[in-house]
């Protein structure tokens, strides 16, 4: 309690709570205060087998509305009336490219992370 009251003389008490729960973290968030920590926290996430299995099911997903996408626009897939069609192209069209910009997210998070190490791995 002593340092908390020391915390909160002249600062505004929220700022002093936030800096008083930080100086009083356990043993095992301590590793998230610094670069390292959060870098070998995501290296592990981005290397995980699960992590892949999802990039993987990603794939697959975008390959199937690709396919879709191929089929309803050259017709073999009829959609009843113009309008739909559209719409339902452009559904598929959004989807495909939120996958899109979940790879290149991965991809820059990756360089991030890894650095050169990225380039040397992967290339």
């Amino acid at each position: 309690t002593m340092a908390l009251l020391r915390l909160r003389r002249g600062r505004d008490p929220l700022t002093a709570r936030w800096t008083f729960h930080f100086q009083n973290q356990t043993k095992s968030t301590e590793r998230f205060n610094d670069w390292a920590g959060w870098k070998e926290n995501i290296e592990h996430v981005l290397e995980s087998h699960k992590f892949h299995v999802i990039v993987v099911v990603f794939v697959i997903l975008d390959v199937v509305i690709v396919t879709f996408q191929l089929l309803i626009d050259h017709d073999i897939i009829e959609v009843e009336n113009e309008h739909k069609k559209e719409h339902i192209e452009h559904g598929l069209h959004a989807t495909s490219i939120a996958i899109l910009a979940m790879f290149v997210a991965e991809l820059i998070l990756k360089i991030v992370v890894f650095q050169a190490e990225f380039f040397k791995k992967y290339f």
